[in-house]
């Protein structure tokens, strides 16, 4: 009974497999510098999504802004909803018209501009300004998401096929590490506040909750003139 002699693969094919898999991750012609400034998008925009969509905000505006209404954790939700669904109707045609003009990063700096303008807006947010913080957060985060589906476009552009796993590894752990950074310097600010203001006497502290000890003092540095005769209703 005779063998069969095992195939071997081309001399060629092997050494060209073998560079690729010891070789640089990137594309012929991609300097480092580019991958790192991709990188280093997904590091400075994670903030948006910790603070502003999971952390800080979203519990700022069912608390104040909402004033811990009943519908105030729905409209929020709503209004997540309502950018999310935008992204799924309009960004397939903004993706089609970038790749076909070559304005992916016309793209990219216009949503960063729109989502940091919609964040700005998001300071002016105050008791019973609900209106005001749902249409902002419906721009930002839809521009955000735009963002976020540009820069990933740009993926394949950098890495080789066998290597976007890899690279896009780097862009995701740079994103872990930025948003935790700014959620950590969030919760020192809020914190060194929150102790200034108990060393003058304007709040207290009884089993773990806070107690406004000189109201019209807090409204005259915070520049609020209050809340007036009734809490602003949604509608």
């Amino acid at each position: 009974m005779s063998q069969e002699t095992p195939r071997q693969a081309p001399a060629g094919a092997a050494v060209s497999a073998a560079g690729e898999a010891g070789g640089s991750p990137l594309n012929p012609g991609v300097a480092r510098r580019e991958v790192w400034a991709w990188a280093m998008y997904d590091f400075a925009n994670s903030g948006y999504t910790t603070v502003i969509l999971t952390a800080v905000f979203s519990t700022y505006f069912v608390g104040v802004v909402g004033g811990r209404a009943p519908w105030a954790t729905l409209a929020w939700t709503a209004a997540l909803s309502l950018s999310y669904l935008l992204i799924m109707l309009t960004m397939p045609t903004l993706g089609a018209r970038a790749d076909a003009r070559a304005g992916k990063r016309r793209l990219l700096y216009s949503s960063t501009i729109g989502c940091v303008a919609a964040t700005l807006v998001l300071t002016q947010a105050g008791p019973g300004d609900v209106w005001l913080a749902l249409a902002a957060i419906v721009i930002s985060n839809y521009c955000y998401c735009v963002g976020e589906s540009v820069v990933a476009a740009f993926l394949p552009e950098l890495a080789k096929p066998s290597a976007l796993g890899r690279v896009s590894g780097w862009g995701w752990s740079f994103g872990y590490c930025g948003g935790m950074l700014t959620l950590g310097l969030s919760l020192v600010h809020t914190n060194k506040t929150l102790r200034k203001l108990t060393q003058r006497g304007l709040i207290q502290w009884h089993d773990g909750g806070c107690e406004v000890v000189d109201f019209e003092r807090l409204c005259e540095i915070a520049d609020w003139e209050g809340l007036g005769e009734g809490r602003r209703p949604l509608v």
